[in-house]
């Protein structure tokens, strides 16, 4: 999917304070509808595919006079590596929501955040994530800007 056919909005930041905690959420609304679209979510079987099944990774990328301080938000398909989308997503946007998934995640016990993909039908797929891996520019990964449950080895 083209990157410039999505647009991302990370919501529910509050990172202490408020009394009443929400957990974090990422949408993406994809301009394309629902019919078109369901196929990158879906498994051999037709089935939606389960949390479990996709992988949401956030890679920066090197800033150029163009896009500075830029990265790309990827879901795949954790069985077949398939891109289901890509979305570029501001660095400082990525350190708010992973601080506020960590937080969130420490004060309930749940799932640090929600994978919202909204289609222009108004159709949604939405997911419960534990996982939100952050790669630097050269492949490697940032452990500490990442969400990895102790349970979990990367």
């Amino acid at each position: 999917m083209n990157r410039t056919e999505c647009q991302v909005d990370v919501r529910n930041l509050s990172a202490g304070g408020s009394g009443e905690e929400t957990q974090p959420r990422l949408t993406i609304e994809v301009a394309i509808i629902s019919e078109t679209f369901s196929h990158h979510l879906e498994g051999g079987d037709g089935e939606q595919l389960s949390a479990g099944e996709i992988d949401v990774t956030y890679r920066l990328q090197t800033g150029n006079n163009e896009k500075p301080g830029t990265g790309v938000l990827a879901i795949t398909d954790s069985i077949t590596g398939a891109y289901v989308l890509e979305a570029l997503l501001d660095p400082p946007a990525v350190d708010r929501f992973v601080t506020a998934c960590k937080y969130y995640a420490d004060l309930t016990g749940d799932p640090p955040y929600t994978v919202q993909i909204a289609c222009q039908d108004g159709k949604a797929f939405t997911f419960e994530k534990r996982v939100f891996l952050v790669f630097d520019n050269t492949g490697t990964l940032l452990r500490d800007k990442s969400l990895i449950p102790n349970d979990i080895h990367v």
